[in-house]
């Protein structure tokens, strides 16, 4: 299944919001695939960071400016930090669910 987009902004503001709700539901569904493991997503999560470890190791000034996001290189990797942060924190959500095993 392909992605279609964000819904388009034509209703109010709660039904605009439950229906990107609705979207970002399906699009974190569509990212796996029924036939990936566990061990796979891993393994390419971890390829994914070795990547992002050698582009942020081969930049010297943070207060550069991003040209496609017209941001600090700085920005962003805080941006990355914190987005990283917040999923790591799901992802706990969805581990406990599964073993029971809550906390650290």
């Amino acid at each position: 299944m392909s992605d279609l987009g964000p819904p388009a902004v034509v209703a109010g503001e709660k039904e605009t919001l439950l229906a990107f709700l609705r979207y970002l539901r399906e699009a974190i569904i569509r990212k796996v695939a029924e036939t990936d493991t566990v061990a796979r997503c891993v393994a390419a999560y971890r390829a994914a960071t070795v990547r992002a470890d050698a582009l942020w190791a081969s930049l010297d000034d943070l207060d550069a400016v991003s040209v496609r996001e017209d941001r600090t290189l700085r920005w962003i990797l805080v941006h990355t930090v914190e987005e990283l942060a917040r999923h790591a924190g799901q992802l706990d959500i969805l581990r406990e669910l599964i073993d029971g095993d809550v906390g650290r």
